[in-house]
């Protein structure tokens, strides 16, 4: 079951490096706080559904959504990347990508459930791309 659940959060991030891709060249944002907001009741209310606390479900969506936006923006950063290495030489060198992929930047999210800057319940992520 275990290998399944990561299988599919495979699929998943496959997935999302397409909709990244996407939303580079349309110019959409990242983060869409009404969307974000609907699919965490949704994981709470299948939760519930599944005989599970939805304070679970909400917890699992958002680190879910934590690592899907991670990898979202370093698929962003790594097409912006290749596509300057490109302007400048013709051609794309793996090194330019990896300084892009490796530069150390944070990413936050907040959910939306307490709006205090300092929120102690563990709802803050910070993930590092």
């Amino acid at each position: 079951i275990d290998e399944k659940i990561v299988g599919l959060m495979a699929d998943r991030a496959r997935v999302v490096e397409k909709v990244a891709l996407h939303k580079l060249e349309t110019g959409q944002p990242l983060l869409r706080p009404e969307i974000e907001e609907k699919r965490r009741l949704a994981w709470m209310n299948w939760s519930c559904e599944k005989n599970l606390d939805p304070e679970f479900g909400r917890t699992l969506f958002n680190v879910t959504l934590a690592e899907m936006c991670r990898i979202e923006v370093a698929k962003q950063e790594s097409a912006k990347a290749k596509k300057e290495a490109v302007k400048s030489s013709g051609s794309v060198k793996i090194c330019d990508v990896h300084k892009i992929l490796t530069k150390g930047g944070h990413f936050f999210l907040k959910d939306s459930k307490d709006k205090k800057s300092s929120d102690k319940s563990g709802d803050d992520f910070m993930m590092k791309i």
